[in-house]
C-alpha cells in the first residue's frame, strides 16, 4: 500500500480509496488492459504457433530426407550383394561345365 496525493484537496491518502476521506472525491482508476484481451498478445501468440508450425515441418521433411537416404543407402548394398552372388553363379556355373569336361575325358580314358 502506497499513499498519493488526492487531486482535489492534495491530502494524502491510500492508492487503494476508491474516494479521498477527507473531501469525498473519486479517485480515478487506470484501466489497465489485460495482455492477453490485447492485440498484442494475439500477434505474438501468432508468431509463436508459427514458428512452432514451420519448426515442425522443417523437422519432418528432415526426417523424409534422412530415410530416404538410408532406404537409398541399403537399396545399394543389397544391389551389390546381388551383383555378387550373380558374379559367383556364373563362376559356379563355369566350374561345373569345367569338371563335366573333366568328367567326360575321364569316363573317354576309361573306355579306352
Amino acid at each position: 500500500m502506497a499513499l498519493i496525493k488526492c487531486p482535489e484537496c492534495g491530502k494524502e491518502i491510500s492508492n487503494e480509496a476508491k474516494a479521498c476521506p477527507h473531501c469525498g472525491k473519486p479517485i480515478p482508476r487506470e484501466k489497465g488492459k489485460l495482455f492477453y484481451k490485447s492485440i498484442n498478445f494475439w500477434i505474438v501468440m501468432a508468431a509463436v504457433l508459427l514458428v512452432a508450425i514451420m519448426v515442425i515441418f522443417f523437422i519432418v521433411q528432415y526426417n523424409k530426407g534422412v530415410e530416404k537416404a538410408r532406404q537409398s543407402d541399403e537399396y545399394k548394398e543389397l544391389q551389390e550383394i546381388i551383383d555378387r552372388s550373380k558374379k559367383i553363379s556364373s563362376e559356379a556355373e563355369s566350374d561345373l561345365e569345367e569338371l563335366k569336361e573333366m568328367q567326360d575325358q575321364l569316363d573317354r580314358l576309361s573306355y579306352d
